[in-house]
């Protein structure tokens, strides 16, 4: 009953994830490096400290939230895992079944005697 209610609601939040991943892996990585380069251009060396010190503080929080949001992003599964997972599931409880060992037995049976009938035919 909430397989297909995840299913449904897992790609928007790897999507999502994979969004926010590649936002902070931009500006951590980019524009704070960036920021960094350029600072020490345009202001004096006084401001360019302030200035790496800001993004050095902003790098102490956006690292570690795109490690967690790509970790994150790596193990939720797409829609169509999930109702593998359930398929798979559903026929494992299926095949575990009384019901279907005696259908296997019946087939097997039909099968033998069929075997053993062509068998004879052909002597």
């Amino acid at each position: 009953m909430w397989i297909p209610y995840f299913a449904g609601i897992a790609g928007n939040i790897r999507e999502t994830l994979i969004g926010m991943t590649f936002f902070n892996g931009v500006v951590c990585f980019i524009l704070i490096g960036a920021i960094m380069m350029i600072s020490g251009n345009l202001y004096g060396e006084e401001k360019e400290l302030k200035v790496k010190a800001s993004c050095i503080k902003l790098s102490k929080w956006l690292i570690p939230i795109f490690l967690l949001t790509w970790t994150l992003q790596m193990f939720i599964p797409s829609k169509e895992t999930i109702f593998q997972m359930a398929g798979f599931g559903a026929a494992e409880t299926v095949i575990k079944s009384d019901t279907a060992n005696k259908a296997v037995e019946l087939a097997n049976e039909y099968l033998t005697k069929q075997l053993k009938q062509i068998k004879q035919e052909n002597k």
